[in-house]
């Protein structure tokens, strides 16, 4: 995971460089189209009793991740969009010569504030945002050593509701640059699990809510539509 995350980072530098060398935003350039990607290291924090989370075979462990938001920043102190994250999850405690493959995704909407933007500071965005993912899932592909062995599948899905803050510098007159943290509990609501080609069967569940935590890198774009 560590590679990929260098490829992820490496992938920003190279989007971003190009653009760098323009000039520092002004006024006029607030308003506008803010996609965003962050790439860094997250998971889930399943709380002292792991047992309460063994929807799968083995324990998940953070790993990399890249969280997109896309906003449209309709004026100086506020900005509305969309937020999709795809988690990758490291698996341990599996049985000898047994793999897996983990990972959470989820998408919904987001709104942050930017409260020094209220005093013209052009070059340094503080944001502070909360975002409420509807379509939220972990899944996990297990499968045993053997040459035929059957791959096991098992999910759960239900809604997230991120806590998103970061902090950016404006390079130039459309990229900024900066860190990102997100926190926010996961609620499941239905768990499904299938044997192969088998049926899959789903249930509701009433399990304790997971804590997601997030810290990365942000390139910002700012792109303005012009008439």
């Amino acid at each position: 995971m560590g590679s990929m995350l260098r490829r992820l980072l490496a992938g920003a530098i190279v989007v971003a460089a190009p653009l760098a060398l323009a000039e520092p935003v002004h006024e006029q350039d607030v308003t506008g189209f803010d996609p965003s990607i962050i790439v860094g290291w997250g998971g889930f924090s399943e709380g002292s009793d792991p047992s309460d989370f063994g929807w799968a075979p083995g324990e998940r462990h953070p790993s990399a991740a890249i969280h997109v938001v896309a906003t449209y920043r309709l004026f100086r102190p506020l900005d509305l969009g969309l937020h999709v994250v795809h988690q990758w999850l490291g698996t341990r405690g599996l049985p000898e010569g047994t793999t897996a493959y983990a990972s959470a995704a989820a998408g919904g909407l987001i709104a942050r504030v930017h409260p020094l933007s209220i005093w013209r500071l052009d070059t340094l965005d503080l944001s502070l945002g909360a975002g409420l993912d509807l379509f939220a899932y972990v899944r996990q592909d297990t499968r045993a050593a053997e040459i035929d062995a059957t791959v096991q599948r098992d999910a759960v899905t239900g809604a997230a509701l991120p806590l998103i803050a970061g902090l950016d510098v404006f390079v130039g007159r459309t990229v900024a640059v900066g860190a990102t943290a997100i926190w926010g509990p996961w609620w499941r609501v239905e768990s499904c699990a299938s044997q192969g080609n088998g049926p899959t069967s789903c249930q509701r569940v009433a399990a304790p809510t997971q804590q997601y935590f997030f810290l990365g890198v942000s390139c910002r774009l700012h792109v303005q539509f012009v008439g």
